[in-house]
């Protein structure tokens, strides 16, 4: 008689940067983008999470691609693009908490979040993760955000930014993927 064990579910977190002294990617042309993207913006009832649907940039693409060609490099997990916005926290702000699962569509669910720091200063918070285990017992993980760090987790995990601290705005591009 053989006997095998399937993994139902697996929880990680994957932190990583793509910042190379060589770098052709321009933070500041994107982030300039996304301000502009800001202004054009509406939030109300529909848009509780405040995000910031973005008008494509070649760069949002070379990022997604360096970011994802890293992971798989790393991790092995392949993952492609689901959906894409961006957020914008200034001194004192706190982002909403949440996660990137949409009940109202089972089928296509994301199976990762992606997040892309595009900036930050030196205080910018905290990342915080909030999941539960199969114990049914509440864990919750703290990642220092940093300019040009990106972050790959479960879309199913809780998530919010702490306050920032710092007087620089913290900005960041979010996509939901899944995995292939």
């Amino acid at each position: 008689m053989e006997s095998q064990e399937i993994t139902l579910s697996k929880l990680s977190l994957i932190i990583g940067n793509i910042r190379t002294p060589n770098s052709k990617i321009d933070n500041d042309k994107i982030s300039e983008s996304l301000k502009k993207d800001l202004d054009k913006a509406t939030f109300d009832v529909t848009n509780k999470t405040y995000d910031i649907p973005l008008t494509y940039h070649g760069q949002h693409s070379w990022i997604l691609d360096l970011i994802r060609q890293q992971v798989y490099a790393y991790q092995n997990l392949s993952i492609v693009n689901n959906k894409v916005w961006a957020n914008i926290e200034n001194f004192n702000e706190i982002s909403v908490t949440r996660n990137n699962l949409n009940i109202q569509d089972i089928q296509n669910q994301p199976t990762h979040t992606l997040i892309y720091i595009l900036q930050a200063g030196d205080n910018a918070g905290e990342l915080v993760l909030k999941y539960k285990k199969p114990n049914q017992k509440i864990y919750v993980d703290t990642c220092h955000v940093q300019q040009g760090n990106f972050y790959v987790f479960n879309s199913n995990i809780d998530y919010y930014f702490s306050k920032n601290l710092d007087e620089k705005n913290r900005e960041y591009i979010t996509w939901t993927c899944v995995e292939q």
